[in-house]
């Protein structure tokens, strides 16, 4: 287990740094504790000359008072939570319009307000907008979290090595999730106490669908859900369809699904990991044949454009279902390299 103090590299690390290097102001946009003020302190770290302003500190924020005055650096300025002092938007627009150099500003904010992604609209053109989800599964182990990339090179030939992980060790990393503070705690109990901080939501019955509708917009502006189209190789239809309501992290959907217990229903927590084109999410310890049904349904709809067909599953071997099909270890999502 790492100390709280101890920081996981990010993979949004290097997309903050390549923004840097062309794009006047990078905005670090996510979900409370994900882990935005910490990622940009030390992106900061990497940059010479560069400066930091903390505006959840009184006197910091006092300063900012004179707006233009507070940002006058001749190098990178990390400003975090910068909407605690709403004039600062229109004075880093202000600078960077007269002095156009990349890399002046890096800020980070608290999507609660609704605020940040707004920002592009007030910075056209000047802006660029990370966003940064839970850690992964492959930041938390220090591994590379290339199996999409691998997927798309090697199709059906890809194969993964076994992590010696099993069902159950599956569902306690679903339940434990990626937010830092949860993955730093040491027990369940002690991570529940997390998430109830973050998950005091409301209920309600008898609701209209137009409000039901405005809640899962602000539930995904504060990065808490994430909508996902329905798939189809129609894009009317697509657009049509009905979405999928899935969690950005497992282990606060976990604490919000009552009677989650390791073996029962728990495994809906797995199969939430990702479901996309071509790829099946099983929480079973073995593969039968009939689970590459929708993916087979999906590969004669597809025809010539179906590159591969997984499914992921709780066991440790690689299986080959013939044409095109494979059976992986869902360890697969992070252990692949991308090369």
């Amino acid at each position: 287990m790492r100390h709280a103090s101890q920081y996981f590299p990010r993979h949004a690390a290097r997309l903050i740094e390549e923004a840097l290097a062309d794009t006047r102001v990078v905005v670090v946009n996510g979900a409370r504790q994900s882990g935005k003020s910490t990622l940009a302190e030390e992106v900061r770290k990497q940059q010479p000359a560069a400066v930091a302003r903390f505006l959840d500190n009184p006197g910091t924020r006092a300063a900012a008072a004179d707006p233009v005055g507070f940002l006058q650096h001749d190098g990178l300025m990390l400003i975090d939570e910068v909407q605690r002092v709403p004039d600062l938007w229109l004075a880093v627009k202000y600078l960077v319009d007269r002095d156009p150099r990349p890399g002046r500003f890096l800020l980070t904010g608290s999507a609660r307000l609704l605020a940040l992604r707004s920002l592009p609209d007030a910075l056209p053109g000047r802006s660029e907008t990370i966003e940064l989800w839970p850690l992964s599964q492959g930041e938390i182990d220090g591994m590379p979290d290339g199996f999409v990339q691998a997927a798309f090179r090697h199709g059906a030939q890809l194969r993964a090595e076994a992590a010696g992980l099993g069902r159950r060790d599956y569902l306690a990393r679903a339940r434990r999730g990626g937010y830092p503070e949860a993955v730093h705690r040491d027990n369940d109990r002690r991570r529940a106490r997390f998430f109830a901080d973050m998950s005091r939501l409301a209920g309600a019955v008898g609701i209209t669908v137009p409000t039901v509708r405005t809640w899962l917009r602000i539930l995904e502006t504060i990065f808490l859900i994430k909508l996902v189209p329905a798939w189809s190789a129609n894009r009317t239809a697509r657009a049509t369809s009905t979405p999928k309501v899935m969690f950005l992290d497992s282990g606060l959907a976990g604490h919000l699904a009552p009677g989650a217990a390791p073996d029962t229903s728990s495994g809906r927590l797995i199969e939430n990991a990702g479901e996309i084109i071509a790829i099946e999410v099983k929480s079973a310890e073995t593969i039968r044949s009939e689970d590459f049904r929708g993916v087979r349904l999906l590969q004669r709809r597809l025809g010539a454009r179906f590159r591969a067909g997984y499914v992921l599953y709780c066991g440790a071997e690689s299986l080959s279902f013939g044409d095109g099909l494979v059976a992986l270890p869902i360890s697969a999502l992070w252990t692949t390299p991308s090369a």
